[in-house]
């Protein structure tokens, strides 16, 4: 039981940093807080009943900060902390199957039922944030805002990218990350064709 009380409590923390961090992308400070864990958190891409708002975290209503939503409105964002992963599956398919695989594939299947794109925020001990995104985002920051790609390093495979949270949400603002995926690449509107990678976009 105490194993379990203790990793609750690590998730929990996690998800709280991971919303101070957001809050920062959005608004430029951490405080207020524009997002906060979901009532049902740590249950895969579970559904806050009040919000009706899907995933781990969730937006908060801010009478000064209302932008939180348009990321919540499009995106499903799961965190996990855990104690160790690996990368191994970015290149070699033989690892498929993978903590980050499953716990990707599981936000996808979620994704594909409520048409929104998955976020999913990930760190072991004693490493940085890593946070996944699919590649159809990737794609849409080469096209429209190539410069900020440029100042990220990341892995992508076929169907997502990995990289370090605090250097993307560095490298490219919140209002332009919006206005170039939102905007540019209707993911709610073409769902099916738009989660297919393309053999153009997968050779970097």
């Amino acid at each position: 039981m105490k194993g379990k009380v203790n990793g609750s409590h690590k998730g929990s923390k996690f998800e709280r940093t991971v919303c101070r961090k957001l809050s920062k992308w959005v608004t430029g400070s951490e405080t207020p807080e524009c997002f906060w864990r979901s009532a049902g958190s740590g249950a895969m891409a579970t559904k806050d009943q009040k919000s009706s708002q899907t995933g781990d975290i969730i937006p908060v209503q801010h009478k000064h900060h209302m932008d939180q939503f348009s990321l919540t409105n499009h995106f499903i964002i799961e965190c996990k902390n855990y104690n160790d992963f690996r990368f191994d599956f970015m290149i070699d398919s033989k690892y498929d199957k993978s903590n980050i695989s499953v716990w990707w594939m599981k936000l996808m299947g979620q994704c594909i039922g409520d048409g929104k794109m998955p976020m999913l925020i990930v760190k072991k001990n004693r490493s940085p944030i890593y946070i996944l995104m699919h590649n159809c985002v990737l794609r849409s920051l080469r096209r429209w805002k190539p410069y900020s790609v440029s100042r990220i390093n990341f892995l992508a495979n076929r169907e997502m990218f990995i990289t370090r949270l605090d250097n993307f949400f560095d490298a490219i603002t919140y209002t332009a990350f919006i206005e170039t995926v939102v905007k540019y690449d209707p993911f709610g509107l073409q769902f099916d064709e738009d989660f297919k990678v393309a053999e153009e976009d997968v050779n970097w």
